[in-house]
């Protein structure tokens, strides 16, 4: 547990410069605690929180992306789905094009949050504005059943 702690914190250490979005910046600590213990940390089953429901999954669903200064307004089953948003939307961009990531890093990112959509946008060929409105689909469609992941 301390190793899995002590791989989380330092991925945030060394990434507080840029001031990630926070879908991003713990993406990336889980992500690199899956490489670290060869195993991912996240189970599968949370990707139904990313499927369309109603009531307060639902909400979730619907609001795509939000700062850390917001989580104190939130549900637990929105945080919880933004969360998992975060991992499993970090864990494809690393599958789906490798190397991306640390590319987009290598860029002066710091708070620019359209910047980051723009080009994960151009990425997978779609507007920016629609990014987020497809994030689950796309994470979805590639770690169903009989594909990667």
């Amino acid at each position: 547990k301390f190793q899995d702690f002590a791989v989380h914190e330092t991925v945030h250490a060394f990434s507080a410069f840029q001031k990630l979005p926070l879908w991003l910046n713990e993406g990336l600590a889980v992500v690199t605690q899956d490489r670290y213990k060869g195993t991912p940390v996240v189970r599968t089953e949370t990707l139904e929180y990313l499927k369309p429901q109603t009531g307060e999954k639902g909400e979730a669903n619907a609001k795509k992306g939000f700062e850390y200064g917001q989580l104190h307004r939130m549900g637990k089953d929105r945080i919880l789905a933004n969360f998992v948003r975060g991992y499993w939307f970090t864990r494809y961009l690393e599958e789906a094009f490798p190397g991306f990531i640390s590319q987009l890093l290598k860029e002066p990112l710091r708070k620019n949050r359209p910047l980051i959509d723009k080009k994960i946008a151009d990425l997978l060929d779609i507007e920016p504005g629609e990014l987020w409105s497809n994030v689950d689909t796309i994470i979805l469609d590639h770690f169903s059943p009989g594909k990667s992941g």
